[in-house]
């Protein structure tokens, strides 16, 4: 049986920068992918969310950067970036592939696939922060019954129904927007008020994106980078000051109405939806590594600190304040791929 120099598992925007790089040090990546055509997270999305960050600051290897006639790119546009991406650079890409398990032998790993088996000298994770929709083991909330934001079809409220999402993340904020365009009641239930967001002046803009680069292993208390996304669109806030979208305390219980928050009040709604994140696709790892809060892997700077040969990509705060974002993805995959030679 063949031994593949390096395998990549996912074919999202950070696998392909990974195996771009590979491909730089002269081995020919075998990139695997349970779906049917690269692109990654992006694919799921509501094509028309907008990123977060510029898109200059978007770049893969050979510095192509998203469509976007508003200095944005949406999911719809990184999409067909990193489609164009491959196509442009023909990895060899086996989709509709899932990796099953993975042993650690001899100086290598043997990988078992809903295909075949396959061997290889390294391997790069890149399956992503949006493989596995989380909702928290509340009272009440079942995971066959509870609807999160990753499946829920927003077409399906009728103007006037009473919808309280669970959440008041980037995710929860989309759809809060987006139902109160279309009519609906919408309550968020969150932790801390919905503040304001306000982003740094544009003059200091360069500065900050400088920082945002400096390895978080020179930086006290790493920087205090965490994997909590920022909002930084303040249209939320915009609705709640309005009143147009109603904000109440944390959700501790879902009853049959709707929702208890820890304030003890009930809040009733015809649909409760859950945008509490997402955990990591790598439960196939569990053979030869432990994983951490939130299936977070053991790492140092994108490499495993339990296995020989094993890097990851896509991590959030794996290296800098840009990793986890399109932006930080290259220079990851850069770092990793080199610490894998």
């Amino acid at each position: 049986m063949p031994i593949e120099e390096i395998v990549v598992v996912g074919a999202g925007a950070a696998g392909l920068c990974a195996a771009w790089y590979a491909r730089k040090r002269g081995w020919q990546p075998l990139v695997l992918d349970k779906r049917s055509a690269s692109g990654g997270a992006w694919l799921s999305m509501d094509p028309a969310m907008p990123c977060i960050s510029p898109i200059g600051r978007d770049r893969m290897p050979n510095a192509s950067i998203p469509e976007g006639d508003t200095g944005h790119g949406t999911a719809q546009s990184v999409a067909a970036w990193i489609q164009e991406f491959q196509r442009r650079e023909a990895f060899e890409i086996q989709f509709g592939v899932q990796v099953e398990s993975v042993e650690k032998v001899g100086e290598g790993f043997r990988l078992t696939t809903t295909a075949r088996v396959v061997l290889t000298r390294r391997l790069i994770a890149a399956t992503g922060e949006f493989g596995n929709p989380f909702v928290p083991l509340l009272p009440g909330v079942t995971p066959a019954e509870a609807v999160h934001v990753a499946t829920f079809d927003p077409s399906s409220v009728r103007a006037g129904e009473r919808v309280v999402i669970v959440g008041a993340g980037n995710s929860g904020v989309e759809l809060a927007v987006q139902l109160d365009d279309l009519g609906a009641d919408v309550t968020v239930s969150a932790r801390t008020p919905i503040k304001r967001p306000r982003p740094l002046p544009a003059f200091l803009s360069p500065l900050g994106w400088w920082l945002s680069g400096i390895p978080l292993r020179y930086q006290p208390k790493r920087g205090g980078c965490t994997d909590h996304v920022p909002v930084e669109t303040k249209i939320l806030w915009d609705r709640v000051a309005d009143q147009r979208v109603r904000v109440v305390g944390e959700t501790v219980e879902r009853v049959a109405t709707g929702i208890r928050t820890s304030e003890g009040d009930t809040v009733e709604a015809e649909h409760v939806v859950f945008a509490t994140g997402y955990r990591r696709d790598n439960g196939w790892l569990d053979g030869v590594i432990e994983r951490g809060g939130g299936g977070v892997p053991s790492h140092r700077d994108g490499l495993s600190t339990d296995v020989p040969g094993l890097g990851f990509v896509g991590i959030p705060c794996m290296r800098t304040w840009r990793s986890g974002f399109l932006r930080g993805f290259a220079q990851d995959a850069a770092a990793v791929v080199g610490g894998l030679a």
